[in-house]
């Protein structure tokens, strides 16, 4: 993505009471996998040492990515490698998101996840994503690329599998892979409401905890 491609959710978030921070990572071919995820543990590194010097909280940071960065995120989040490195992330929302590329066809993603198979098969998210413990909301674009809809139910049917409850998912009504993320911030507010919802319900949950912590 351009340096300014996704500038109106870092506006939405401020604009909703939060402290946004838009990053970028490496692409392919320079880079392969996992060089996003690796590149978003590098952020999240930076903002639980810095992000107190702007007034916000260091174990409350929120990852958020559309398209590959949600891809990142979910690998950033599977591999305990990455995650231990660094502390405070407490919750993530994975928008359209790649997150077991093994039966993807390798065309387009061979730069990135390898030509072999088994490599990308290797590369597969869900396990780690999940057992990683971490609260997801889990958005999709009704008119989003089919493999991005059966990448998203892959997820969807193994979380349910492990933990025995649904996500919190938002769906698209009426956007595409592109409108999806832009209308946020717009005066139609059915995705924000609920990236803002889910947010909200998380930080609250981290800050009260332990719960005496929250009683009057």
């Amino acid at each position: 993505m351009s340096s300014t491609e996704h500038d109106n959710i870092g506006r939405f978030a401020a604009e909703s009471g939060f402290i946004g921070v838009m990053m970028n990572y490496r692409l392919a071919p320079a880079v392969t996998h996992p060089s996003g995820a690796e590149d978003v543990g590098r952020a999240v590194a930076f903002l639980a040492g810095r992000i107190a010097d702007y007034g916000g909280a260091p174990r409350q940071i929120v990852l958020m990515g559309h398209s590959a960065g949600a891809a990142h995120v979910a690998t950033f989040l599977a591999t305990p490698t990455l995650r231990n490195a660094t502390t405070g992330v407490v919750g993530a929302i994975l928008s359209s998101g790649i997150f077991d590329p093994g039966d993807l066809a390798p065309g387009a993603f061979a730069s990135y996840y390898g030509a072999d198979r088994r490599q990308r098969t290797n590369a597969s998210s869900i396990e780690g994503l999940l057992e990683s413990g971490v609260p997801l909301l889990v958005s999709i674009a009704e008119f989003d690329p089919p493999e991005l809809h059966d990448q998203t139910v892959r997820l969807l049917a193994a979380a349910v599998q492990a933990t025995g409850e649904f996500p919190a998912t938002l769906y698209g009504v009426g956007h595409d892979h592109f409108s999806m993320i832009a209308q946020i911030g717009t005066d139609e507010h059915t995705i924000g409401d609920g990236i803002v919802d889910f947010i909200t319900a998380i930080t609250q949950f981290h800050e009260c905890a332990p719960a005496s912590a929250c009683l009057g």
